[in-house]
C-alpha cells in the first residue's frame, strides 16, 4: 500500500509514548477490522521519567486504588488536526470514567466491545467523544476518547492541519487517558479498511538529546516529542 501512504501532521504537544503502533507491529491493536489495522495510540509522560509513567503517582496507587483523571498528564492536552480536510462527525457528550481504575476499565472494554459486536449498539460506545475528519474520498481519520465536552469543531467545518480539534480523554473504549487516531478508507467502522501514514516530522529521544525523525511512524519503545512550528 506504499502508493495510499499518507503524510499527516502530529496532533499532540509534549512528550509521549505509543504503546499501540504500527511502527512496531501491524495490525496495531490486534486486529484488522474497524479500520485499526494502522492505528496508533498516544500516552504523555514526563521528560527523564525512566518508568515512563503517564500518572503523577505511585503504581500502586494505580493499581490499587485507582487514579483520579487530573493524576494523568495527559488528560485534557489539546488535540490537534493532523490533517486539512472536513469534519463529517462528532460526539461530545460521553462521560468519562473516574476515578481510572484498570479492573473496572478493562472491564468495560470488554463490555462495550461486545455491546457494539453482538447488540448493535452506537459506535460511540468504542470510539467515546470523538472527531471524525474525511480527507479526500474514501479516507478519514478518527480521533477517538477525547474529553467530554472538549470538542470545538462542528460537522461541516473544514479544518487545516494543527486547528485545534478537543481534548486527550478517557471516554469509551479506554483503559487510561489517551489519543487514538487512525486513518481509514470508510466512515463505517464495521467494513473500513486502515490505511497506513507517516508524520511529517517530531523527534525522539537518542540516549540525552532530541533527534528529528521525518516521515516515519514510532516505535514503542520510542519517547516522542513535538512542538508546533509556526
Amino acid at each position: 500500500m506504499e502508493n495510499d501512504m499518507l503524510t499527516v501532521a502530529f496532533p499532540l504537544q509534549g512528550i509521549y509514548i505509543s504503546p499501540n503502533t504500527p511502527g512496531t507491529k501491524v495490525p496495531s491493536h490486534g486486529t484488522a477490522g474497524f479500520g485499526e489495522e494502522y492505528a496508533i495510540d498516544f500516552v504523555m509522560i514526563r521528560d527523564n521519567d525512566k518508568l515512563k509513567k503517564p500518572y503523577r503517582k505511585s503504581f500502586f496507587e494505580y493499581v490499587f486504588k485507582g487514579l483520579d483523571l487530573n493524576d494523568f498528564y495527559g488528560w485534557g492536552q489539546t488535540v490537534y488536526s493532523p490533517v486539512n480536510g472536513e469534519i463529517i462527525e462528532i460526539e461530545n457528550s460521553i462521560v468519562e470514567r473516574n476515578p481510572v481504575n484498570i479492573f473496572n476499565d478493562y472491564r468495560n472494554s470488554m463490555r462495550v466491545t461486545k455491546d457494539y459486536l453482538d447488540h448493535g449498539a452506537s459506535s460511540i460506545t468504542i470510539t467515546g467523544n470523538c472527531v471524525v475528519i474525511k480527507i479526500d474520498e474514501n479516507v478519514y481519520a478518527l480521533l477517538a476518547h477525547l474529553k467530554k465536552g472538549s470538542v470545538k469543531v462542528r460537522v461541516g467545518q473544514n479544518v487545516a492541519e494543527h486547528d485545534e480539534i478537543g481534548q486527550l480523554g478517557h471516554s469509551g473504549n479506554s483503559t487510561m487517558p489517551h489519543l487514538h487516531m487512525q486513518f481509514m478508507n470508510s466512515r463505517d467502522y464495521k467494513i473500513a479498511k486502515g490505511i497506513p501514514f507517516v508524520f511529517k516530522s517530531y523527534e525522539i529521544k537518542d540516549t540525552n538529546k532530541w533527534v528529528f525523525v521525518y516521515n516515519k511512524v514510532p516505535k514503542v519503545d520510542d519517547i516522542i516529542r513535538y512542538e508546533i512550528r509556526k
